[in-house]
């Protein structure tokens, strides 16, 4: 049994499974399958994907403590330091072995490796933010990112995750107004809300002039084809929080006040 152990919540960004169009990956004919148990989700599904990477479709979902049978292992995203991915055959699909206990923590000396035509894993700025994000769903201390006690830490989070994914001279005020004149300077912020993409951080309110004009901010996480968005958010219902879908326009169902303008990071 692993000894894998994490004192969060998993980001969505690691839990489901292609349903259609997805090849069985080829593997050693002699090699037997084993049985894994998930764990340590923070009593979140885990997603199964299309391929390794978080970004990649989702296609399955699974529960804490559901045992599944993996096939074969390959190496993708790196999640949380591991970077093995098991293939469930039952579901079509690949998740994360960071949060499935088959006994060894990584490659599994018994499974094969997958051979199939996966594409690398993406190390793309966008998917980075997503990543980072959705790994600190649930977590509600705000000193990891910097807040000091006595302030609102949406902003605190939105700085820490884009400076962890690379983003270098990074906005380090908790007042998202800055953020938003950080990233004219830098061609960076876009009025309104066309054009969102994953990774972007959207402000919601009527403007940066104030603390009443500038409400909150989130990391979008996903675009969704009826031009609904999903964000993760720091300090919603004081926790790191999947928020969502809901329409930039029209957001002030799931949050403060709807989209003024998002921020895009500085590569993709």
């Amino acid at each position: 049994m692993n000894t894998k152990t994490v004192a969060r919540s998993l980001t969505a960004a690691t839990i489901t499974a292609l349903l259609v169009g997805l090849t069985a990956p080829a593997q050693a004919a002699d090699a037997e399958s084993i049985t894994a148990t998930v764990g340590d989700t923070g009593g979140v599904s885990l997603f199964v994907r299309s391929d390794a990477t978080s970004s990649s479709k989702e296609v399955g979902r699974l529960s804490e403590g559901d045992s599944v049978e993996v096939e074969c292992q390959l190496e993708g995203q790196d999640v949380e330091g591991n970077k093995v991915w098991n293939y469930l055959p039952a579901h079509g699909g690949y998740s994360t072995d960071r949060y499935m206990n088959t006994g060894y923590d990584g490659r599994h000396p018994d499974l094969p490796l997958c051979k199939d035509d996966t594409p690398p894993p993406s190390d793309s700025m966008r998917e980075t933010i997503v990543d980072l994000a959705e790994g600190e769903i649930g977590l509600t201390d705000k000193s990891k990112y910097g807040a000091p006690a006595d302030h609102d830490w949406c902003q605190y989070f939105v700085n820490w995750v884009w400076r962890n994914a690379g983003v270098e001279d990074m906005n380090d005020t908790h007042f998202t107004g800055d953020f938003y004149y950080w990233g004219k300077e830098r061609g960076l912020t876009t009025d309104g809300h066309e054009g969102i993409e994953v990774g972007d951080g959207v402000l919601f309110g009527t403007g940066p002039e104030n603390s009443d004009t500038g409400r909150h901010v989130g990391i979008v996480v996903a675009v969704h084809e009826d031009g609904s968005i999903t964000s993760v958010d720091g300090n919603y219902s004081d926790a790191v929080t999947r928020v969502g879908p809901y329409f930039p326009e029209t957001a002030e169902t799931h949050e403060p006040e709807s989209v003024y303008a998002h921020v895009s990071p500085p590569s993709n």
